[in-house]
C-alpha cells in the first residue's frame, strides 16, 4: 500500500510540475500559432472571421459591419488574407472618396490564412444584408500556397483537415497547452496533413494546374454572384480582384505563371504581383510587408486608382 501511495504521490507531483511549466511557458512564449488561433472567430459557412470584426458579439447576425457608413456613402467591401488585414479602412476610404468625388466607406473583412473560396461564401452572407456598391478581392497567395503546407486540396480552407480530421482531444491539448503547441509547431508531433498528400500529388504539374484553375474559377464565380445584387450607384454591385504581390517561390512556380497568363484575358482581375519592385526591402517573409515600408499604402493607392477608373460615378 505504501508503495502505491508513493507512486501516486510522485505522479501527482510530476503532473503538477508539468502543468506549472506548461503555464509558465505559455506566459512567456511568443507563439505565432497561438496568436493566429486566438485571432479568429468561427462563424457559419465561411469558416472564421477576424475576431476584431465581431466586436465581442456572440452572434454573427448581431454585428453591423457598416455601422459607420452614412446613408449616401458608396460602400466598399474588401476580402483578403493576412496580407489584407493591415490595409487601412480609413486610408482606403479617403483615397476612393478623393478619386470618386463622393464619400466612400470601406470595410475590410480580411482574415489570416483565408482563401477566396471562403470569401465566395462570405459575400453570399454579407451582400444581401449590406448591399455594398463594390466588392474587392485582394489575394492569390493563400489560394496557391496553403496546399503546400496545410490542407492540400485546392479550394479547401487551410485548416479544413484540422477541423474535420484531427480528434477533438488532440485539438484541445494543442490549442490550450503551450508544450503541445510548441511540439506540434516544430515537429508536427500530433497531426499532419501529409496523409492527404499522396492522393493529391502536392506541387506536381497536375496539382499546380488544378490549383491555378480553382483560383481563377473562384474569381469568376465571385463576380457572377456579386453582380446579382443591387447597388444604389451602379445598378448592380461591381466586382474587381487584385492578384497580390509576393516573393517568387519554387513550390508553385508553374501555378503562379498559369494564373498570371490567365489574368491577361480577364477584365475584372488585375495583376499586382510586381507592385513592390523598386521599393527596396519591404518584405518580412514571403508575402507580408513591413509596417513602415509604405507598401500597404502603395497597394491601396494602386487599387483605389484602378477601382475608381473602372467604376466611375456618373
Amino acid at each position: 500500500m505504501k508503495k502505491v501511495l508513493k507512486i501516486l504521490n510522485i505522479f501527482i507531483v510530476s503532473l503538477f510540475f508539468i502543468v506549472l511549466v506548461d503555464f509558465l511557458l505559455g506566459q512567456f512564449l511568443n507563439n505565432e500559432q497561438k496568436a493566429v488561433l486566438n485571432s479568429r472567430e468561427h462563424v457559419p459557412y465561411f469558416g472564421y472571421m477576424n475576431l476584431g470584426l465581431m466586436e465581442n458579439k456572440q452572434y454573427f447576425d448581431d454585428v453591423n459591419f457598416f455601422k459607420d457608413a452614412e446613408k449616401d456613402d458608396v460602400k466598399v467591401a474588401i476580402f483578403g488574407g493576412s496580407t489584407g488585414q493591415p490595409l487601412s479602412e480609413q486610408y482606403f476610404s479617403d483615397k476612393l472618396s478623393e478619386k470618386l468625388h463622393k464619400k466612400v466607406t470601406v470595410k475590410n473583412f480580411s482574415a489570416a490564412a483565408q482563401i477566396h473560396r471562403q470569401h465566395l461564401h462570405a459575400i453570399l452572407e454579407l451582400l444581401p444584408k449590406y448591399n455594398p456598391d463594390i466588392v474587392i478581392f485582394y489575394g492569390g497567395f493563400n489560394d496557391l500556397w496553403v496546399g503546400t503546407w496545410a490542407d492540400p486540396r485546392p479550394g479547401y480552407p487551410y485548416n479544413f483537415y484540422y477541423v474535420g480530421e484531427v480528434p477533438t482531444a488532440t485539438r484541445f491539448f494543442v490549442e490550450n497547452s503551450a508544450i503541445c503547441m510548441l511540439l506540434q509547431e516544430k515537429f508536427n508531433l500530433f497531426f499532419s496533413p501529409k496523409k492527404f498528400w499522396k492522393s493529391v500529388f502536392v506541387c506536381t504539374d497536375e496539382w499546380q494546374k488544378i490549383d491555378a484553375d480553382k483560383y481563377i474559377e473562384t474569381l469568376g464565380l465571385a463576380k457572377k454572384v456579386t453582380e446579382t445584387f443591387e447597388s444604389k450607384y451602379y445598378g448592380k454591385t461591381r466586382f474587381v480582384a487584385f492578384y497580390q504581390p509576393f516573393q517568387d517561390t519554387d513550390y508553385f512556380e508553374k501555378a503562379q505563371k498559369m494564373v498570371q497568363e490567365k489574368i491577361k484575358g480577364l477584365d475584372y482581375v488585375y495583376d499586382l504581383h510586381n507592385a513592390f519592385d523598386g521599393m527596396g526591402d519591404v518584405y518580412t517573409d514571403i508575402c507580408h510587408v513591413k509596417e513602415d515600408s509604405g507598401a500597404n499604402e502603395h497597394i491601396i493607392d494602386l487599387m483605389s486608382d484602378i477601382t475608381a477608373k473602372k467604376f466611375p460615378l456618373k
